[in-house]
């Protein structure tokens, strides 16, 4: 197997049941010299119920029975779609649904409008700001992120528009595949401008996508990378054209199909065997790590001194 097909198989994968637990957790204090959370891991229930009380948008689902290709869709428009606690639980209901969808063999990951994810909503990250607050967010996006790349069916994300930023960079990572439109913004981990590092598995998941080094490389600078250089580094596997619609769904959505043209059984066969190498290959680790390094950065003060000028959005 080429070292380039490797790289974009191993992606953060891991069962809920490999960390969610409700037990404490020993104190790890500073293994890497930074400051590491070292509060107890806590019920996925408990966490749904607080991100509930965070309204606003929408994530929604549309299954077509015919083709087994399911289409979830972003939709907050007045937020650049950003993702509000609600959005993620919504989110995680889809996934459910997804693994209880028997039949399905592909599914296409789009936003709404304009953009397809700018990430969290900022409100919601004011509102959440602490190390508690966000190790508990991050704790269900990788779980509900994890379950999504685990599906037994081909993902898409297509990124179109003002493109996928922060958060929304780490959902398309998720995906199996990344589509862009030819006139996208492109693509940004736009965390460290945020006084904040990814936390939703996306650290893993682009070092196996792109390597650790590139990887590293766009995490620190927060670079927004074009459609062009993204297809070079293989950050996206394909451009699409955006059509009438202007967001590309339709050549998006052939080349989906393109690839499930196989009987359902055997294309959810294929994908098990892919998913069954990224457990072995193991992340277990390494996303712990992700989220309690991110917890004490969640509302510190880089992070409020980037929300008060919602730097995110400056270019």
């Amino acid at each position: 197997m080429s070292l380039q097909l490797l790289r974009r198989v191993s992606s953060a994968l891991l069962p809920v049941t490999a960390f969610m637990k409700s037990n404490t957790m020993s104190t790890q204090g500073k293994p890497f010299g930074v400051p590491y959370y070292d509060g107890n891991e806590e019920n996925l229930s408990d966490i749904e119920r607080w991100l509930s009380t965070f309204e606003g948008g929408q994530v929604i689902l549309c299954k077509n029975e015919k083709s087994g290709v399911a289409e979830i869709t972003l939709d907050h428009p007045n937020k650049r779609n950003a993702m509000s606690g609600l959005m993620m639980v919504q989110l995680g209901e889809i996934v459910k649904a997804l693994e209880n969808w028997t039949e399905g063999k592909g599914v296409l990951l789009r936003g709404e409008g304009s953009i397809f994810c700018s990430g969290g909503d900022l409100d919601f990250a004011k509102a959440s700001a602490g190390a508690e607050g966000g190790f508990k967010m991050a704790c269900y996006m990788q779980n509900i992120l994890s379950r999504l790349k685990a599906l037994p069916m081909l993902s898409v994300a297509l990124i179109h528009g003002q493109g996928a930023l922060g958060g929304g960079a780490e959902i398309a990572t998720a995906c199996d595949w990344r589509l862009m439109t030819k006139d996208c913004s492109g693509i940004g981990m736009v965390h460290t401008r945020m006084g904040i590092v990814p936390a939703w598995g996306a650290s893993s998941r682009l070092a196996a996508i792109v390597g650790p080094r590139i990887a590293l490389e766009l995490i620190s600078s927060s670079r927004i990378v074009s459609p062009q250089e993204s297809l070079q580094i293989g950050l996206v596997d394909h451009i699409v054209d955006p059509g009438p619609e202007g967001n590309g769904t339709l050549d998006a959505t052939q080349w989906l199909l393109n690839h499930v043209r196989a009987d359902s059984q055997v294309i959810r066969a294929a994908k098990a065997t892919m998913s069954s190498f990224e457990h072995h290959v193991g992340y277990t680790k390494s996303l712990e790590d992700e989220r309690r390094l991110f917890a004490p950065l969640w509302g510190g003060p880089a992070n409020q001194s980037a929300l008060n000028s919602r730097i995110k959005h400056l270019k």
